[in-house]
């Protein structure tokens, strides 16, 4: 997947469009809130990449020195593009992790007991396979592979690193068509969807529950995704103002009342 895929962006999108697709994904993803450790590193480096200006326009022509000859393929000053193997897209993927913070009504917070929430998000579309299309070319800027160099330069410094390709975002393929199930965007929406789940009796603030295999689906035979819950508040404003050890000697009062 490419930086603008990542982000959920089109290549054309303005700084502002990266910036709050960026904010949005990563108060999402927070390894503190729950979320995806990898994704959100996956999110971080996209927007590092397309909020700077020159980064972005060397991530969009990846190619600066395609023509010139170097007596090694074509590829200048020694680097070797490295061959990379064309991307399975019946491959197994399994569905992306959701965190989420809760507040939980006192009651709960103390004694614990069943407790739901609605959540909306996008997951990949199955009938296609997330890749927008049922059918594809091979894409003519990575030749199929997926990747494509991309060559940075500063003074008395040159690197190459492999970057996912932007045209084709990493799949290798360019659509011929458009999925009739997602209408070529390779995910739907989810609206509202109720979870219900058992808060344990003693849990804390900052406790964390993990909801495994009911999140995004899976696609290829890959597995659902978890849903991370994380407990971030109590529904009592008054307590809220509390200091956390005199919130945990309200509790146990509670707790030995109720004994």
């Amino acid at each position: 997947m490419g930086h603008y895929e990542t982000l959920g962006v089109s290549s054309k999108a303005t700084q502002e469009e990266i910036k709050k697709a960026y904010r949005n994904l990563s108060k999402e993803h927070h390894p503190d809130v729950g979320g995806n450790e990898e994704i959100f590193k996956s999110v971080s480096e996209a927007y590092s990449t397309l909020s700077d200006v020159e980064k972005r326009r060397q991530y969009d022509n990846p190619n600066p020195f395609d023509g010139m000859s170097s007596g090694m393929g074509g590829f200048p000053f020694g680097f070797q593009r490295p061959r990379q193997q064309k991307p399975d897209l019946n491959a197994p993927k399994d569905g992306h992790f959701i965190g989420v913070e809760v507040e939980l009504p006192l009651k709960n917070y103390v004694f614990g007991g069943k407790f739901k929430i609605n959540l909306n998000y996008h997951e990949s579309c199955v009938d296609c396979g997330g890749k927008g299309f049922s059918t594809g070319t091979e894409c003519d800027v990575c030749n199929g592979e997926g990747y494509v160099q991309q060559v940075e330069r500063r003074p008395g410094f040159m690197s190459s690193a492999t970057r996912p390709c932007h045209k084709c975002g990493g799949l290798g393929q360019v659509s011929t068509d458009k999925c009739e199930t997602c209408l070529g965007t390779g995910n739907h929406s989810v609206i509202d969807k109720e979870f219900i789940f058992d808060i344990p009796k003693g849990s804390g603030i900052g406790a964390k529950i993990i909801l495994s295999d009911v999140g995004r689906v899976g696609i290829n035979g890959g597995r659902n995704g978890d849903i991370g819950i994380i407990i971030t508040n109590i529904k009592q404003p008054a307590l809220n103002k509390l200091s956390p050890d005199k919130v945990d000697i309200l509790k146990d009062l509670l707790e030995e009342l109720d004994a």
